[in-house]
């Protein structure tokens, strides 16, 4: 159990709120999952947003903490990455923590649960997206410093934040990303159940190419890139020619429900395929 869930469970969460190091101060539990805790702080007179990591899953934590310490990591639509800390305080049972940039506007999903927009914002929203996942699949070099190229393998609305302009998108969550070097083969890649109704069909049925690893991973991003900008779309008031903007729903949350099974996806998916063959043309 983390310090922050023992905090919870005994009563005592608010002192959190509190706690400091240096220039940094946690103000709001925002989100607790299986591998870490996702607080609100404040940090070098800037929000930013703290990821703790919990003790019982290092795995996926650690893994994401390296993606973002990987080199030249910078781009617009990503989040910038101030520092980690490995040891909180001697006090208080955090052991350790990374900080990164807050979106003002939370995720994209929340986003779009509340607001319509214009083609011309649509637009902007979806460049901001396309470019952070170009700089994601791209490998770059930089004398003797290296990005290498990059599968998200968890892309979906909720892992992708908006920034204050309301238009710039940041890619976040990084705790299933794959890195790939040019000339090797290898890479390793977490069993971690993802975002299913966003799982491209070749992952869902087990064919995915592994012989091509780097890019079947790719192709799965640009599938999952697919739905979420169908979710933008359908909050397009241009879209809709003097009507109101349909609710917001999830991709294939009418088909399905909001949280939908492995299994029910899976099936879905394999009959809109079958519903593919049946129309194309001979």
């Amino acid at each position: 159990m983390s310090g922050i869930e023992k905090s919870i469970k005994d009563g005592t969460s608010k002192d959190y709120s509190k706690t400091t190091k240096g220039n940094l101060t946690l103000i709001e539990d925002m989100k607790r999952g299986k591998s870490s805790s996702i607080w609100k702080g404040h940090f070098n007179d800037s929000h930013v947003l703290v990821k703790i990591l919990n003790e019982s899953d290092p795995d996926d934590w650690c893994n994401e903490l390296r993606i973002y310490s990987l080199p030249l990591m910078r781009h617009p639509s990503l989040p910038k990455f101030y520092t980690n800390i490995d040891r909180f305080d001697e006090n208080i049972p955090i052991e350790r923590c990374f900080i990164i940039e807050y979106g003002q506007n939370g995720s994209l999903q929340s986003f779009l649960k509340a607001n319509t927009f214009d083609w011309s914002k649509m637009c902007k929203i979806y460049d901001s997206l396309a470019q952070g996942l170009a700089f994601l699949h791209t490998e770059f070099r930089n004398e003797s410093r290296v990005k290498p190229s990059i599968a998200h393998c968890d892309l979906c609305s909720s892992n992708i934040v908006i920034k204050a302009d309301g238009e710039t998108c940041m890619i976040c969550d990084f705790q299933s990303a794959v890195p790939f070097l040019s000339g090797t083969n290898s890479a390793t890649v977490s069993n971690r159940l993802k975002s299913i109704r966003y799982l491209a069909p070749e992952i869902l049925d087990n064919t995915i190419n592994l012989r091509q690893l780097e890019c079947s991973l790719k192709q799965a991003d640009i599938y999952a890139l697919g739905l979420i900008f169908w979710e933008i779309a359908t909050r397009c008031v241009d879209l809709y020619q003097g009507i109101d903007a349909l609710r917001y729903k999830l991709p294939f949350e009418h088909e399905l429900c909001v949280e939908p099974t492995f299994e029910q996806m899976k099936s879905l998916k394999r009959s809109a395929n079958v519903g593919i063959m049946i129309l194309k043309p001979d």
